[in-house]
């Protein structure tokens, strides 16, 4: 009786024993070997401010003045500078249509034939005006005014003046060299023994200091590779 009593009392403390091992706290481990890193500070978060930055420009041609034409980096450098003789818009440089080619209406009282290359010929005077490429016939009072007058000549056609050309004109008995210095769409220079012009448009003169006074009677002026590019002119 008493070894049952004994082996009872030695089985409920191991038991007990048991029971006091199983519910211990695992302690956490806040002391890891130098270099290693948990899980939890393996994790990283970007810093937002120091991201990358966006690119600041989108690389490509694009007009930068009315007249020129360059080259953009992505970081915003500037290369490839192009000239735009006439002129830059929509990030291309802007080039010259050939003319349509018939008879038109040069001006307010002349007709003649232009060709694709903007020049002209068969002009003819209208003395009555020209409009819509033909010109204008005279009312019956004008037909009795100009009965007894006679016809008008044909104007001689200008002279013309194209780039890299020298022409020699004489002036009050003296030879001058004629050239045409700098041309552009709308206007041009002109250089008489190397002295230059102002900018002149079609219809306008000047006069140099030795005393040849030229003007601009007409302006050819295509931009495309081996277009026309002249001046019709005159000397007074």
């Amino acid at each position: 009786m008493k070894k049952e009593a004994l082996l009872g009392i030695v089985l409920f403390g191991l038991l007990l024993t048991a029971c006091s091992s199983s519910t211990e706290t695992i302690p956490e481990n806040n002391s890891l070997p130098a270099g290693t890193v948990s899980a939890q500070d393996n994790i990283t978060v970007e810093n937002p401010e120091t991201a990358t930055a966006p690119t600041a420009c989108i690389s490509g041609w694009k007009c930068i003045s009315a007249n020129i034409r360059a080259f953009q980096l992505d970081n915003c450098t500037i290369t490839e500078k192009k000239t735009c003789t006439l002129g830059c818009s929509n990030n291309t440089c802007r080039t010259a249509v050939p003319c349509t080619i018939g008879f038109k209406c040069r001006n307010s009282f002349t007709r003649g034939y232009q060709s694709e290359d903007c020049t002209w010929a068969l002009e003819k005077t209208c003395e009555f005006g020209c409009k819509n490429a033909e010109c204008q016939n005279a009312t019956v009072e004008d037909k009795a005014a100009t009965t007894t007058t006679p016809e008008k000549p044909t104007p001689a056609p200008s002279p013309r003046l194209s780039m890299g050309e020298v022409t020699v004109v004489t002036v009050n008995g003296q030879e001058h060299n004629l050239s045409l210095y700098f041309l552009e769409e709308s206007r041009a220079k002109i250089a008489v023994d190397g002295l230059r012009s102002d900018w002149l448009l079609e219809g306008q003169n000047f006069t140099f200091s030795n005393g040849v006074k030229i003007k601009v009677t007409g302006i050819l002026f295509q931009g495309f590779a081996g277009g026309t590019r002249a001046v019709e002119y005159s000397i007074d």
